[in-house]
């Protein structure tokens, strides 16, 4: 891959020129995380070498809730903030990501070390260290900001950045790129940001912009009524790798497998959300509409041999996301939740590159409504992201849940939640539409000012949405009805901040 070797300089070189110009105080932060983890029966979206008479490679379309993994991680960051002149200032945070080490931990399926797998040595979110240091430089965020005008009404930043957009289902990353903001008396607020999404140091990806416009009526400090629009050009094959990984289980089905892609499009979003308080309880309503269009080319390698067959078509997305919570102060120490989420999927089995879709897409999105199937948890910020469709296959998502919070004292902190999950479009073997049920049991107790110990426990029911014959990529008389079992995990963490 092609490095921006002058920016990754740059932003290397930058803190230590930042401290030695500072004017106001300089502030620094450490940040150690470490997590004991143990988790059994999950979805294995990788694939697996299984044995059948003889070693060999079996998809992740087979929906298998085989993977086990038990061990050690630990994240290691550090974040610095320095008042420059003229009220500029800058923020840093570099980080290690997740790191694990094979040596400390069990896999099931083992990783695959002959075939490059990166579990197999040191790995640092999700991916080899090496390609980690490489991509990001373990810098998570390094930018610039500055307030102007009188009462510090326009705001700007520029640089590497934590950026959210539609509620963390467009996107929610460590972006490169420049953004503003400008407070238009005491009720209104507009904000602009344009940004590379993929945040690294690599030329790849920068060929695919993402701008996003809001304006914000706000009734408090708390409360406000904000509609957005955004855009995103796909320069990098990004629909082409929704299509290879989330599309073609129906067309492994039927004895073909995704070989090669590639993809150039644009697409579009149109969003509101509304933030109400309320005496003793709070409201937030969203929805986003998504459309565009992508130009797609899709190679096919059939299981039986043969030449390899090129597909060709103009893919038409049109697709929503809504949501919709509330909670309740039951009492000062209690606070209860409701909420509702709704990702669009696509329905039908499809045959064809072209077309509709309907299963809505995030760029880089990041959803932690529950622990399992999406992406909450002690470990939600250790995640990676990527660009995706949304549920399993594209089918979408339907989540009702609710959560509850007790300050048991002033130290210790319980979190629950429930959610019941199901897809838009039924699988196009099983033909359910039911993920399965949900519940998230989250304990904190802070020890101290400088340390905190953490409990999770997580269980999925798994729905009949993941039962059908299997494996797919073998002949029909070789399959076997398979009932998935449930999905369960448990971490332990201590935290330190000094």
């Amino acid at each position: 891959m092609k490095k921006w070797r002058m920016p990754a300089l740059f932003f290397f070189f930058l803190p230590t020129v930042a401290v030695r110009a500072a004017e106001g105080p300089v502030s620094f932060e450490v940040f150690f995380a470490q997590r004991f983890s143990l988790q059994e029966n999950f979805l294995n979206t990788e694939g697996s070498i299984t044995s059948s008479g003889s070693l060999r490679y079996e998809s992740p379309y087979n929906l298998r809730f085989n993977k086990d993994q038990k061990g050690y991680s630990f994240f290691l960051g550090a974040g610095l903030e320095a008042q420059l002149s003229r009220g500029l200032k800058l923020k840093g945070f570099l980080d290690s990501g997740e790191i694990k080490y094979d040596k400390f931990w069990y896999y099931n399926p083992p990783a695959d070390c002959g075939g490059g797998d990166p579990r197999c040595g040191w790995m640092s979110n999700g991916r080899d260290i090496v390609e980690e240091a490489r991509a990001t430089f373990f810098v998570r965020e390094l930018f610039l900001s500055q307030r102007l005008g009188r009462e510090g009404e326009i705001e700007w930043w520029a640089g590497k950045k934590r950026f959210s957009a539609g509620s963390g289902a467009v996107i929610d990353n460590y972006v490169l790129g420049a953004g503003g903001e400008v407070d238009l008396g005491e009720t209104w607020r507009l904000s602009a940001a344009a940004v590379f999404p993929n945040g690294e140091f690599y030329a790849e990806g920068k060929r695919s912009p993402f701008v996003w416009l809001e304006g914000a009526w706000q009734f408090s400090l708390l409360e406000e009524l904000s509609f957005w629009a955004a855009y995103f050009h796909d320069g990098d094959d990004a629909v082409a790798e929704l299509l290879f990984y989330g599309l073609f289980d129906l067309l492994l089905a039927s004895g073909y497998v995704p070989e090669k892609a590639t993809s150039s499009g644009d697409f579009f979003w149109l969003g509101a959300q509304l933030q109400k308080l309320f005496d003793r309880w709070g409201l937030t309503l969203g929805g986003a509409l998504q459309f565009g269009r992508a130009d797609v080319s899709i190679t096919l390698r059939s299981l039986l041999g043969g030449p390899l067959i090129q597909r060709e078509g103009a893919l038409e997305v049109y697709a929503g996301m809504a949501e919709a919570s509330a909670f309740f102060d039951l009492a000062d120490w209690a606070t209860a939740g409701v909420f509702f989420l709704y990702l669009s999927g696509q329905s039908g089995a499809r045959q064809e590159v072209g077309g509709h879709f309907t299963s809505f897409v995030g760029i880089y999105p990041y959803i932690t409504r529950t622990n399992v199937f999406f992406s909450g948890g002690m470990n939600q910020n250790f995640s990676a992201r990527h660009i995706s469709s949304s549920g399993v296959n594209a089918r979408g998502v339907l989540a009702p849940g609710l959560n509850l919070g007790l300050d048991i004292t002033s130290d210790l902190l319980l979190r629950l939640c429930g959610a019941m999950l199901f897809a838009q479009g039924e699988h196009a073997q099983s033909h359910s539409r039911f993920y399965g049920i949900e519940g998230d049991f989250n304990l904190e107790w802070a020890v101290a000012s400088w340390g905190r110990m953490l409990l999770e426990f997580d269980y999925f029911y798994s729905g009949d949405f993941f039962d059908f014959r299997k494996p797919l990529d073998r002949p029909d008389y070789l399959r076997s009805f398979t009932t998935e079992p449930d999905a369960w995990k448990v971490i332990f963490g201590f935290d330190i901040t000094f």
